[in-house]
């Protein structure tokens, strides 16, 4: 941590994902995140804890709105029973 901001290893601890999942939030504008010259050449993304927190907030909010859909029902793997047509014409 350097000046209170946090690397892509840590905010994804915090988060609770992959490096790799922050590093495309990143990309995609998702997380805001400024770009610092650490030891020598090597240039790292740094993530303020403000910044992580208003990231929770806005997807504990999106999440909230989500109607999630009931996938593991028994009936959705019974295969199609024989003799039916199964979409095809005949």
């Amino acid at each position: 941590m350097k000046d209170g901001l946090l690397t892509v290893s840590e905010t994804s601890k915090s988060l609770k994902v992959s490096e790799e999942t922050v590093r495309r939030y990143i990309r995609e504008k998702k997380l805001k995140a400024e770009k610092k010259r650490m030891i020598g050449l090597k240039k790292v993304w740094l993530v303020s804890p403000e910044e992580i927190r208003r990231f929770q907030n806005d997807w504990l909010a999106h999440a909230s709105k989500i109607k999630f859909r009931r996938y593991n029902s028994p009936l959705s793997y019974l295969p199609p029973e024989s003799g039916q047509n199964m979409g095809r014409s005949p």
